[in-house]
């Protein structure tokens, strides 16, 4: 009784669509689940990479005695090497793709450097820079 209401909701054309459907099912839900695993995979590889590449910036930036957390981006950049290629060379997984992206694009320095914006990158080292300077918050306040 159901298939039929389905049935009459979806017309000639639906019914046939439904059919194919049925008869290719497990291929069909194989290349979307791949598909699903290859786009995963690419996200993380890209986090993978934003945050090696802001951690050996942060390095640098530690080394570097002119560089504070106050400093300007600017400046950040023209001093700090952004290190793509060691970074990039490090992750073993062929695809990179930002978060909301439909297609994984294949690896390479050029390809990273256009998803992630080196004012971007800087910023974010600042950040941590920031955060790994200030001492932290004590859990026990004395006053009470």
């Amino acid at each position: 009784m159901v298939r039929a209401l389905v049935e009459s909701f979806l017309g000639p054309i639906g019914v046939q669509i439904l059919y194919f459907y049925e008869e290719h099912s497990l291929f069909i839900n194989s290349i979307v689940l791949i598909y699903g695993f290859v786009m995963v995979f690419s996200w993380v590889n890209l986090s993978g990479i934003r945050k090696r590449l802001i951690g050996a910036m942060v390095d640098q930036m530690r080394e570097h005695p002119d560089i504070h957390a106050g400093a300007k981006i600017k400046r950040v950049l023209r001093e700090i090497e952004i290190p793509w290629e060691s970074v990039i060379d490090e992750r073993r997984y062929p695809f990179v793709a930002p978060q909301m992206a439909l297609w994984p694009r294949r690896k390479s320095v050029e390809v990273v450097k256009a998803l992630l914006s080196p004012e971007e990158l800087a910023a974010e080292a600042l950040e941590e820079l920031a955060s790994l300077a200030s001492p932290p918050d004590s859990e026990a306040d004395p006053d009470g």
